[in-house]
């Protein structure tokens, strides 16, 4: 049976894992928006100044967007609240959103405020924009991710959520953060079953309590995809699911691209559904005959990068080719029966040849990208003189390696 190869998810969990802990926390943030338009307003009608004036400095640094301003501001805003408030329902909103907005980025800083706001939650002191079950989660969260998502912490999490599901509690921002999270860390240890589980549990809440969300909406699809294309016994219908999967994120993200912001998630599931591709090809070309038929040899099939909205000098380039010539199998794929595909820029000099080549996205990581460049470096392209100008702009182009049709 062709397989997508040893190194499957090491492309996409190197983004997962940035994804998980820096810039794509929004569900997270999300809830404290909520909150900040809830209870926590009820903080400038008290009369201490100092905790008012720390509050105002921390609302202020999340509406500019300055995180490092947002958690020395939230710290102090929680601090005064403990020495002068004390036990009270002040304290524990401010000690639940600054653990929400440190998750997004210092996981480690966000235990202490998300434990202090679960003792307190244990007292009755919860606000009207969170339960102590939302208080709980967050603790076990924080724990999670603190703890570098030790195998302890994550049962833990798994099991409140399970009992969250159980007692039909609805779907918070801190729970669909939670699942994306044990979805992610379940793709890097290829435990495929629970990520696909949990990536179709993180679309629903996605869908219950953040419609608009469509990036990490599509995010949870492709973790779906690429768990299809390696659960244990793979029927063809998976694949088909996994490439119809890709091709949905891929027109996600394509709405919401702006400028270079969104592309690299873009290659690499580009990448992700020129490989279900391949391999949807490779295994209907081998139940008629022995995979690897020494009457036939795979050659890479060359395809047009089809996102053309994305780069549109792709298209009004005229290309007169001299050279170009199709990447070689590489021996090792071939002897291992390994398919998958990458995407590539690239751009023409004055002479015509290509230069500049680079792989944006490969699957399976550095399986196929030296047979790529070794072709691509041969391409030529004629009176480049007379082309126009945006030749010389960056171009792109997707490979899938495998028997069979064209990527579509």
């Amino acid at each position: 049976m062709p397989v997508l190869g040893r190194v499957l998810t090491e492309v996409f969990m190197r983004w997962s894992k940035d994804r998980a802990l820096n810039k794509y926390a929004c569900f997270l943030l999300s809830a404290l928006v909520a909150a900040l338009g809830c209870g926590l307003l009820s903080i400038a009608r008290a009369d201490e100044s100092d905790v008012i004036g720390a509050f105002r400095a921390y609302r202020a640094a999340l509406e500019a967007g300055s995180y490092s301003d947002a958690s020395r501001a939230g710290e102090r805003a929680w601090r005064l609240a403990e020495d002068e408030y004390g036990p009270e329902k002040q304290t524990a909103i401010l000690a639940y959103n600054l653990a929400i907005l440190r998750l997004s980025k210092e996981p480690a800083e966000a235990l202490l405020p998300a434990k202090r706001a679960f003792e307190l939650a244990e007292q009755g002191l919860v606000d009207n924009s969170y339960t102590i079950d939302d208080a709980r989660l967050l603790y076990l969260l924080a724990n999670y991710a603190a703890t570098d998502f030790a195998r302890r912490a994550e049962r833990k999490l798994a099991e409140q959520l399970r009992t969250r599901d159980d007692s039909k509690l609805p779907d918070t921002s801190v729970s669909a953060n939670a699942w994306f999270y044990l979805s992610g860390e379940a793709l890097k240890r290829e435990d495929f079953s629970r990520a696909l589980i949990s990536a179709r549990r993180t679309q629903r809440a996605i869908q219950s309590v953040a419609k608009g969300d469509q990036i990490n909406f599509a995010r949870a699809l492709v973790f779906e995809g690429i768990s299809l294309l390696n659960i244990r016994n793979r029927e063809t219908k998976d694949i088909v699911k996994a490439l119809d999967i890709f091709l949905r994120a891929s027109k996600l993200f394509a709405s919401y691209l702006e400028g270079d912001e969104m592309s690299s998630e873009a290659f690499r599931v580009e990448a992700w559904r020129f490989a279900a591709d391949a391999l949807l090809a490779s295994e209907s070309k081998a139940r008629h005959r022995r995979y690897w038929d020494d009457s036939e040899t795979p050659n890479a099939i060359l395809s047009a990068y089809p996102r053309e909205k994305f780069f549109p000098y792709n298209v009004n380039c005229p290309t007169d080719w001299l050279n170009k010539e199709a990447p070689v199998y590489p021996n090792e794929a071939l002897q291992e029966g390994y398919v998958g595909a990458a995407i590539v820029s690239y751009n023409f000099g004055e002479t015509g040849a290509a230069e500049n080549i680079r792989i944006e996205a490969e699957v399976p990581k550095e399986l196929f990208s030296k047979s790529i460049v070794a072709a691509v470096r041969k391409w030529r392209i004629a009176n480049m003189v007379e082309l126009d100008k945006r030749c010389q702009m960056k171009r792109y182009v997707g490979f899938s390696f495998g028997v069979g049709r064209r990527a579509r």
